[in-house]
């Protein structure tokens, strides 16, 4: 009886794991950079576009970074003239679609530093995570103002 019990959680875990694995590649992550940040300074910001090529809508939740301490997903705003940084619970990915993380708007949030400052043209690790359990791992370039567009492709992504 346990056997059987074994075998059938095996075959599921082997029905179910090339879902999982097209889940993680409908989504596809192009020009990433992280904002160059002065020695003192404890934290800086992850840009990127991020691509939903599935059929479901994403939503990316966090992430991680060996660099900081914390990696969250926030949003920058402007309001009577005053700029406010909110926390956010997740940024949507919509089905078929793109969002763009950019200064001024949706952006990855990388607190508490650990270790040197960050130099130009160094590459950041950062893994984001999404809301159906699956991570995408990057490599960024750090970068001084605004940023990976006009041509450059600055998410790499490692296997």
């Amino acid at each position: 009886m346990l056997l059987k019990s074994c075998i059938r959680s095996l075959a599921l875990a082997g029905l179910l794991s090339p879902f999982g694995l097209l889940a993680a590649d409908s989504i596809e992550v192009s020009d990433g950079w992280v904002r160059w940040m002065p020695p003192v300074a404890e934290h800086t910001a992850a840009y990127m576009v991020i691509s939903n090529h599935g059929d479901e809508e994403r939503r990316l939740v966090g992430g991680e970074a060996p660099r900081f301490g914390k990696v969250e997903v926030h949003e920058s705003t402007e309001q009577d003239g005053v700029a406010r940084m909110i926390h956010l619970d997740y940024i949507v990915v919509p089905v078929h679609g793109a969002v763009e993380l950019k200064p001024g708007g949706y952006h990855v949030m990388l607190m508490q530093r650990q270790g040197d400052g960050l130099e130009e043209g160094e590459s950041i690790e950062l893994q984001l995570h999404f809301d159906d359990g699956s991570t995408k791992q990057l490599e960024l370039p750090v970068q001084r103002g605004a940023g990976g567009h006009g041509g450059h492709h600055g998410g790499h992504h490692r296997h």
